[in-house]
């Protein structure tokens, strides 16, 4: 089984998701997010693969070098995600140089795998983004090979050119792909994970209730409300901005 996918983050911004669609493209991987920051086109790119039917995963680009900082990543990344239930895994970016110099293998492998379980016990599928470099290098390879989804990263340039490294990979990012005239990087999935979740999620979350087609109104027509901190506001087109100390009516 080969699916075609792509992977993006703010870096796309206003990405042509309808052409995604004409070249073939069957899932999205996004990057929810930094650090603790959400990335700020992800909720823009969330709903335009839920408009055109386009199976979604997400990743977190990790970059803590300590327990703290770790579990506030994690933190953010389990608040930012929240109930969207992606059909494809969340995965685990570690490839800070600080890493590297700050951390010991096992030290970076506890972290990659405190993020899955963390993952999974807030009721989202997870997995580790890692390059061969890593696996060999930098983490334990033996604590994650054939025990947690491997997204690989090995640039060949063209995905008919298949990577020499084995690890069991579910997810494969070959390198740089073209879509609607936009440099993406091109991922091909091998495994049917929308058909995986939907079975993981129902085993580990029980039948998960469906958001509500439209929120209680708290408001009558003609209040006043005021926006005391920090709001998010989105065209769904045009990144998030933020509003403070505002009075709006209703």
């Amino acid at each position: 089984m080969r699916t075609k996918g792509i992977d993006i983050s703010r870096a796309q911004e206003q990405f042509d998701f309808t052409a995604a669609v004409s070249a073939g493209v069957k899932f999205v991987i996004i990057r929810a997010g930094i650090r603790t920051d959400e990335d700020t086109y992800f909720r823009r790119n969330i709903e335009q693969c839920r408009k055109l039917g386009i199976d979604f995963g997400c990743y977190w680009y990790v970059t803590a070098t300590d327990s703290e900082e770790l579990d506030r990543q994690i933190n953010a990344c389990v608040k930012v995600i929240g109930d969207e239930k992606p059909s494809y895994p969340v995965f685990c970016d570690m490839e800070e140089q600080r890493q590297i110099d700050n951390l010991t293998s096992k030290e970076r492998t506890d972290m990659a795998l405190e993020f899955c379980d963390r993952l999974n016990k807030a009721g989202l599928p997870s997995g580790v983004y890692a390059n061969p470099a890593w696996l060999e290098s930098y983490y334990q390879k033996e604590r994650i090979v054939g025990k947690r989804d491997i997204w690989l990263a090995h640039w060949t340039e063209s995905p008919d050119y298949a990577s020499r490294y084995d690890y069991g990979q579910k997810m494969w990012q070959w390198g740089i792909d073209s879509i609607g005239g936009n440099d993406v990087d091109g991922d091909i999935c091998f495994v049917d994970y929308p058909a995986i979740t939907a079975k993981w999620y129902k085993e580990n979350c029980g039948d998960m209730p469906e958001k509500p087609d439209k929120p209680e109104n708290l408001f009558e027509k003609g209040d006043s409300v005021r926006v005391k901190r920090g709001a998010r506001f989105t065209n769904g087109v045009e990144p998030y901005s933020y509003v403070y100390d505002t009075v709006y009516t209703v």
